[in-house]
This record gives C-alpha cells, sequence and structure tokens, in this order.
C-alpha cells in the first residue's frame, strides 16, 4: 500500500478559512432577508470557498516532492503562525510616485483603502465579490496556493477595462507586531477590440515581522483586445510572496506579461495562459535580480490549444551571493494545434561562485507542423566588456553595475507603457546601487 503523501501547514491556515467565510455568511444572512434571488451566488462562493480549502488541504504547503514546486518550498511557513492581516491605514512611509496617465488603486494587506485610491471609475469594483471566488476556483486544481488564496481571499480588483484604459494596482504590505498574510484576487477583463494596461505593483513599507502575500489575478480578453499587464515586485527580506497570473487569450487577441523582480525573502511568480483563438498571442517577459539569500522563481505554461497562435518568452536574471533563481517554463501544444509558433529562453548571470540556477524549460508537442524551441543560459559577466569599459576609466564596481543594469534593460526595454518602464528601470537601479 502506498505511503499517503504528508501535508504542511494545513491546521495553521484552517482556523483562518473561519473569518475569511464570515463575510460571505453575513452577507448570505443579510441579502436573504431583502434580495433572496441576490443571495445566491453569496452562498455559492462559501461553497467555493470550502471547496477550494479542501483542495489545499489534500496537499498542504507546497515542497520538493511535488513536481511543478520540484525547487521551491514553501513548507517553512509551517513553522509560523501567521494570523490574517489586520487592516492598516497608517502608513509610515511614503508611497511610490505615481505613474502618469494610469489611475491608481491602493491595497494595504490586501484591503482596498479607498482614501489612498483614485475615485473609483467606470470598470472598477473593490471588495470581495463572489464572482471573484467563483473565477478562480475552478482554475485552482493544480496549485495548492491558488487553492489557498481563493478559500482565505478578502479582498481584490474587479476591472473592466475599455480602449485606452491604464490603472495601476498598487499592493502595500505593511508589517504589523507579529507574522501576517494577506491573501488577494484580481479579475481583469478586457473589451473585444480594446487595448488596455495594468500595473500590479508590490511593495513593503517598513521591516518587521514576517509576512506572507498570496494572490492570484484571473484575466479574460474580448476577441482582437490587448492587454499590456506589468508586475513590479520589491517586497521586505522576510516576505514571501506567491502570485499567479491565469489568461484566456481568444482569437486575434494579445496578452503581454513582464514581470519585474528583486524584492522579498522567496518570491514565486507564476504565469499560465490558454490560447483559445486562431491569431491569439501572448509574450512573456520577465527580469530579476537576487542577492544575499534570495530565491526567485519564475514558473509558467503556455497552453496552445488551436491552430495558428503565437507566444514568445524572455526571462533573464542576474544572481550574487547565495542567491537561488528558478526558471521553469512549459509550452503546450495540443494535437490540433497545427502552425504553432511559440519560443521560450532564460538567460542567468551568476556573479558568485555560491549563486544557483535551475532552469526546466520543457515542450510538450502533439502537433506536426510546429514551430517550437526553448533554451537556456548560464554564465558570468564579459569580460571583454568589462574590460572596455575599465579602460576608459570607469572603475570596476561601476563598470560591473552598467553591464548588470544593460542586461537585464534588454528585457524592460520591451514594456510599451513608457512610464512602468521607467519605473521597472529604476527598480533594477535601486536594487543594484544596494
Amino acid at each position: 500500500m502506498a505511503t499517503p503523501a504528508r501535508t504542511y501547514g494545513v491546521e495553521a491556515f484552517r482556523e483562518a478559512l473561519d473569518s475569511a467565510a464570515a463575510p460571505d455568511r453575513q452577507a448570505t444572512l443579510a441579502r436573504e432577508a431583502a434580495f433572496a434571488r441576490e443571495a445566491a451566488p453569496a452562498r455559492e462562493a462559501a461553497s467555493a470557498r470550502q471547496a477550494a480549502f479542501a483542495r489545499f488541504a489534500e496537499t498542504g504547503l507546497p515542497h520538493h516532492k511535488i513536481e511543478a514546486w520540484k525547487y521551491t518550498s514553501l513548507v517553512h511557513l509551517a513553522r509560523t503562525r501567521f494570523q490574517p492581516a489586520a487592516a492598516n491605514y497608517e502608513l509610515t512611509g511614503a508611497l511610490p510616485a505615481r505613474l502618469d496617465g494610469a489611475e491608481r488603486a491602493v491595497f494595504v494587506n490586501g484591503r482596498h483603502v479607498a482614501m489612498l485610491s483614485d475615485p473609483p471609475t467606470a470598470g472598477f469594483e473593490s471588495a470581495h465579490r463572489a464572482g471573484l471566488v467563483l473565477a478562480l476556483g475552478a482554475a485552482a486544481d493544480d496549485d495548492p496556493m491558488l487553492s489557498l488564496a481563493v478559500a482565505l481571499g478578502q479582498d481584490g480588483a474587479v476591472l473592466d477595462l475599455q480602449d485606452g484604459a491604464a490603472i495601476e494596482l498598487l499592493y502595500i504590505t505593511a508589517p504589523g507586531s507579529g507574522p501576517q498574510m494577506a491573501h488577494s484576487q484580481n479579475r481583469i477583463r478586457v473589451a473585444a477590440g480594446a487595448s488596455a494596461t495594468v500595473i500590479e505593483r508590490h511593495i513593503a513599507l517598513g521591516a518587521g515581522e514576517a509576512t506572507l502575500a498570496n494572490g492570484a489575478t484571473a484575466i479574460e480578453l474580448g476577441e482582437g483586445a490587448t492587454l499590456t499587464h506589468v508586475k513590479l515586485q520589491a517586497e521586505a527580506a522576510n516576505a514571501t510572496h506567491v502570485w499567479h497570473h491565469l489568461a484566456t487569450i481568444p482569437a486575434h487577441a494579445r496578452y503581454d506579461n513582464f514581470v519585474v523582480s528583486v524584492g522579498g525573502g522567496l518570491a514565486r511568480n507564476r504565469v499560465t495562459t490558454h490560447l483559445v483563438g486562431a491569431g491569439g498571442h501572448c509574450t512573456l517577459d520577465g527580469a530579476y535580480a537576487g542577492r544575499d539569500r534570495q530565491h526567485l522563481d519564475h514558473t509558467s505554461k503556455i497552453v496552445h490549444a488551436v491552430a495558428d497562435t503565437t507566444s514568445r518568452q524572455v526571462y533573464k536574471g542576474v544572481l550574487d551571493d547565495r542567491a537561488r533563481g528558478v526558471f521553469q517554463g512549459h509550452i503546450v501544444v495540443a494535437e490540433d494545434a497545427q502552425r504553432t509558433d511559440g519560443h521560450q529562453l532564460n538567460r542567468a548571470l551568476m556573479l558568485s561562485d555560491t549563486a544557483e540556477i535551475d532552469s526546466k524549460p520543457m515542450l510538450e508537442i502533439y502537433a506536426d507542423d510546429v514551430k517550437c524551441s526553448h533554451g537556456a543560459t548560464a554564465g558570468d559577466l564579459d569580460e571583454t566588456q568589462l574590460f572596455y569599459l575599465q579602460s576608459r576609466g570607469i572603475p570596476q564596481d561601476q563598470a560591473r553595475r552598467l553591464l548588470v543594469e544593460a542586461f537585464l534593460a534588454e528585457t524592460i526595454d520591451a514594456i510599451p507603457f513608457a512610464p512602468a518602464r521607467a519605473a521597472a528601470l529604476a527598480l533594477v537601479q535601486e536594487h543594484l546601487a544596494r
């Protein structure tokens, strides 16, 4: 008889489920009194939360024996007694500069703060919505942390974007008196034929006890729609950050995802895209820089479900000290997805002998007429370029920083929304200057 797989940390999160579900029960009772028909979604959402937690309980916290988490374990979270993050509106640090041309919605410890945000405009909602739970619940089967986000998520953004819309979702972690966790959910929809931009920015104001930020964003594009989606992650050294983007891309739609990650003790950014219409395209690009003992994981899965779809993926990372990087890129080409064109590449610069990179690019192809490739490289700085800069009077430390910045900027330069591109480059420069 096979030995059941050990699960980690389930009990530590179970009591949080009651507090997370409470608003649903209250909403149900209130609505039953006055709006009986509206109570049904709330009851359905409560049921979805319970189902999601049951899926999480089957696995527990992810660990190395789960294939998708082979290089990243979250078992350390079981050793910390996290409490749901309290609302915190008395921030002690300054907010980052606004991005010109983008509206801003601010979330502190996972909760929307209206007084720090622009007035909600058409297409923006906040507060827990039954639809958030239901939109993500069905996708949570193979990801225990996504299941946990669905089960415990209290707040998030619901965006219905029209042509030309640009919005920044600013997530702030404000450490409290003890370890705290926040689980979030977002839902982004872009109208058919429209072009929109969303920037997710995750920062910490202050450092203190350990934090866990766990969340997911569901993206639904109309036919012919384009979404530029930029994520900037720079949380504190004692933070664990786990986020999953899930996008469905119909005919002639385009989804461009850019991730720039320099913060957190452990950060995992996962993107899953399904190309379900001919002419659909996705670009997944990332730039990351780690030092000390940071662990930065970028995992993606692109499913080409129909014929005549394309994808491009480039991740570039720089690792120093004892930092560890993980890249897992999985392209799936279905049997009927003829004329698929998909390519992925991971390049890493290793600045010390004790830094580590685990690259796992993978193609899974069931069609005949395809053009697909993958690759991964790792190496040190180009000594010729370093010598060239030094020979022109640039000190070695500055020369190395310039080369590293240029290496990462090749990816950042592809961000089409200029204010987000500038913010991303500033984030990298600040990290390298420390």
